[in-house]
């Protein structure tokens, strides 16, 4: 069991890591050129939310098979749910912010604030997993 969360928190690690670096290069690759600002918003916004779509689907089905494991055994515990809390309350920030807006007249704005703010849950699991893998060596 040790070394499943191990590689778990190495993969979300890089995962993390690269998205970074990518965001670096992305940005000096930006200075270089003569482009304006708001195509460098751009091209952060897509990587934001491409590695958004990778990291936080595999924390999901991590996090979901996880809890099963956890509630078969009965261990689950107040961190993990605190994840699930704050994973429905970004689908419902998303709900009620389509129902109450037209699709298309979404700004750009918006869009990018929805992408950065479902990183509160990805990294919120990426510190659980950590502090679960301390755990798991004090004892």
């Amino acid at each position: 069991m040790k070394i499943r969360r191990i590689i778990n928190v190495v993969v979300q690690g890089l995962a993390i890591i690269i998205t970074l670096v990518c965001m670096i290069f992305c940005y000096v690759d930006r200075n270089r050129s003569d482009l304006p600002d708001y195509y460098l918003l751009q091209d952060l916004g897509i990587i934001v939310g491409v590695a958004f779509i990778f990291i936080g689907g595999y924390q999901v089905i991590h996090a979901f098979v996880t809890s099963i494991l956890r509630l078969v055994q009965k261990q689950f515990n107040w961190l993990l749910g605190i994840y699930w809390i704050l994973g429905l309350l970004y689908i419902i920030f998303w709900i009620v912010f389509v129902l109450m807006s037209n699709v298309r007249s979404m700004g750009d704005d918006e869009f990018f604030a929805g992408i950065i703010s479902a990183w509160i849950p990805v990294m919120y699991y990426f510190i659980i997993s950590v502090i679960d893998l301390v755990r798991c060596y004090k004892k």
